[in-house]
């Protein structure tokens, strides 16, 4: 019984900690990949907002990490990959692909 337990209670954390780490993943794909990409463009307050958004993003990704880290360690084998790859392709590849929302700047 206290196998079935275990199971019982960690399979919804380890799905609520893999959908926030989704979706801070996806914010610090796209905030990386906007302060790569809008470097020599931007100025000093808007590369100040966009690395305090991607260091709080990336804190939403690595905390359900080691949460599950913590206390369902196979589950990593799953959800690394889909972190990885949450936060490359909607994440960097959209916001390259959608210019970063049209900043005035480039207009």
């Amino acid at each position: 019984m206290p196998f079935v337990w275990k199971i019982v209670w960690k399979t919804p954390v380890v799905a609520v900690a893999l959908l926030v780490g989704m979706f801070g993943a996806s914010q610090a794909g796209w905030s990386g990949a906007e302060a790569i990409v809008n470097y020599p463009f931007s100025g000093a307050l808007e590369d100040f907002i966009t690395g305090i958004i991607f260091t709080v993003s990336a804190a939403m990704a690595v905390g359900p990490v080691v949460l599950v880290y913590k206390i369902a360690k196979p589950a990593l084998v799953l959800m690394v990959p889909i972190l990885l790859y949450v936060a490359h392709v909607p994440g960097a590849w959209n916001g390259v692909a959608s210019d970063f929302d049209q900043p005035a700047f480039r207009q």
